[in-house]
């Protein structure tokens, strides 16, 4: 009995450097949390963003 096999191979995916998000995502959040009554609203987002 032959068996058949199919190997995929994946074409390489380019990455963004993140770095520069990374750094954002940590002062945005740490500034977030900072909020006693931060409910997930999105106009602090936006404030500590500009």
């Amino acid at each position: 009995m032959k068996i058949n096999t199919i190997t995929f191979y994946r074409e390489p995916t380019k990455l963004r450097h993140l770095t520069e998000d990374h750094e954002w995502y940590d002062i945005i959040m740490t500034r977030l949390n900072a909020i006693d009554n931060f409910s997930g609203e999105q106009v602090p987002v936006y404030e500590i963003a500009s």
